[in-house]
């Protein structure tokens, strides 16, 4: 299995579309962003750098990041859910940590609902959490509080 991760390129749009829903559906049955959150991803969108994963012509994973003075931030890492348990999150993080040790960043970093269950996923990714606080930029129908958790990992410059 060759998966390439690479920039996503104009013409990778409507799978990109299909795979961010796709792989956000389950997390929308707990979570959903507020307006205000999603306009702040609209007015960041320009600093931010979208990339693909691609198996045999089809893309099957994507992640946005964006260099920070402290590291890179991965934003909305998603997988089709046909290819998860397969390696693409890991992939597409192992890209993202040979782009930060490039440009001299010593860390990559993520936000995540604790409520979602996806901590463990990034712990077992190779993130640590570093802090927990309650959720303000999203909304949920099942839980009365929600919470938002900032992870990070180390990143080997040597």
């Amino acid at each position: 299995m060759e998966v390439v991760v690479r920039p996503a390129r104009p013409e990778d749009g409507e799978q990109v579309a299909e795979v961010s829903t796709l792989a956000t559906a389950t997390l929308r049955e707990t979570y959903r962003p507020t307006e205000a959150a999603l306009g702040r991803s609209r007015a960041g969108a320009s600093r931010t750098t979208r990339l693909v994963a691609v198996l045999n012509g089809r893309i099957v994973g994507t992640t946005k990041y964006e260099i920070r003075k402290d590291g890179i931030h991965l934003i909305g890492l998603g997988v089709h859910p046909q290819f998860r348990r397969m390696e693409i999150a890991r992939k597409i993080i192992e890209h993202v940590k040979r782009i930060a040790q490039a440009k001299g960043h010593t860390l990559v970093s993520l936000y995540t609902i604790r409520e979602t269950g996806n901590v463990g996923i990034f712990q077992k990714l190779g993130f640590e959490v570093v802090r927990e606080q309650e959720a303000k930029d999203a909304l949920s129908e099942k839980h009365d509080n929600l919470t938002d958790v900032y992870m990070q990992m180390s990143v080997s410059n040597g």
